[in-house]
């Protein structure tokens, strides 16, 4: 029995020989792709020579390797009142591209490549250059926080974020708390709250929405002839249409629109027709009041509610999806939080800004259709992947 037990023996450690490097080879495989996966948005460090010079520090990515749809970045400076970006350049790859004021400690850029132009697998990717001007010696950080970071297949990148370190005059960096942070960008497109200077209302009633509910606003109601007013509708709900009427026979479809009064006093009202069907209307009586001469007449102040802000959040609709070339699509923007731009690509290389357009397929192929709404500050993005196929009969 002794033989036996120890030619098995034999064979398990000749088995364990082989096994064993076989596995710490398909370790190592394992921790390359892991390693290779990871991508890194780096701010450029810059050394500014002295107050009121300048010098550029841009947001890179090192890889993307599914291709890149757009971002939305803001950057913030810390600590304040050393350096601060006073403009800032896109590459022309960006079909859209935009930004906060400029000079600010804070900013926010925003870029889509609706065409494609950044492939999957590009490295070293710019997504925009700041120009930073020193404002006092001393050693400061330009710190990044991602809204969105979304690849050509609508999935969200997620990136180390490498902070800058900007040095203005010969002052030795101040220890700083550690600039590498881990962000997960969301894939869908929100309106997330900042902290950029905002105007405080003087006076501010926030209700509870009502669904379908309509109000406005005009600055100024009241004043000296020639007066220029600016309307601001106020709606809660996804709105196709409006209707304006100025008091004085004139009228305008358009969503903010401004109008110029004689002297006078004129009732003001909207309608509204909503997405989903069905309208709202408001009047106000004696609105505007409009005076020849003379100090502005004292209007009895009221507090007008003003319903909640609704989240910027992209969306569409279609029809027809499918059918026989020629085929003729009516696009209707079903976005949340009243955009005021629009942002269409049809996926066969046209692109249109009309907030409902229509659009004829000539081809035949499955096209995807990517939409971005803006307001304010603010933007999101929707992309439907071959939402519409055109075939043969």
């Amino acid at each position: 029995m002794e033989p036996k037990v120890e030619i098995m023996s034999k064979k398990c450690d000749g088995l364990r020989r082989r096994i064993i490097p076989a596995l710490v080879s398909i370790l190592f495989f394992c921790s390359l792709i892991s390693v290779s996966s990871a991508v890194t948005l780096t701010i450029q460090n810059v050394t500014i020579a002295g107050t009121g010079s300048t010098g550029s520090s841009a947001l890179v990515l090192d890889s993307v390797p599914n291709g890149l749809a757009g971002f939305k970045i803001d950057t913030s400076m810390t600590p304040v009142g050393i350096a601060r970006p006073v403009s800032v350049t896109f590459p022309s790859v960006y079909t859209m591209k935009n930004s906060t004021t400029l000079p600010a400690d804070q900013v926010r850029v925003v870029g889509v490549d609706l065409t494609g132009g950044i492939e999957a697998g590009a490295t070293n990717v710019t997504l925009c250059t700041f120009s930073m001007e020193g404002v006092a010696t001393g050693t400061t950080s330009m710190v990044a926080s991602i809204g969105e970071l979304t690849d050509d297949s609508g999935s969200p990148i997620s990136a180390t974020i490498v902070n800058s370190t900007i040095t203005v005059g010969s002052a030795t960096p101040a220890p700083t708390a550690s600039p590498t942070v881990t962000v997960t960008a969301t894939s869908t497109p929100t309106a997330t709250p900042t902290s950029f200077p905002t105007v405080t209302p003087t006076v501010t009633i926030s209700p509870t929405p009502v669904p379908g509910t309509v109000d406005f606003t005009a600055s100024p109601s009241s004043g000296a002839a020639p007066l220029t007013v600016v309307f601001t509708p106020l709606v809660n709900g996804s709105v196709s249409g409006y209707i304006w009427s100025f008091g004085d026979g004139t009228s305008s479809d358009l969503q903010s629109p401004s109008h110029v009064y004689a002297s006078g006093t004129y009732p003001v009202s909207l309608t509204v027709t909503f997405s989903e069907g069905g309208t709202a209307s408001v009047t106000k009586p004696g609105y505007i009041i409009v005076n020849s001469s003379g100090p502005t007449p004292t209007k009895t102040a009221t507090s007008t509610p003003t319903p909640t802000p609704v989240p910027l959040v992209a969306n569409f609709s279609a029809t027809p999806v499918t059918g026989v070339p020629p085929l003729s699509v009516q696009f209707v923007d079903r976005s949340e939080g009243i955009p005021t731009k629009w942002h269409w690509n049809f996926g066969d290389g046209v692109y249109s800004t009309v907030m409902n357009p229509l659009h004829v397929y000539g081809g035949i192929g499955r096209y995807t259709v990517t939409l971005e709404v803006e307001n304010n500050d603010n933007s999101a993005i929707v992309r439907k992947t071959s939402i519409i196929e055109t075939k043969s009969k």
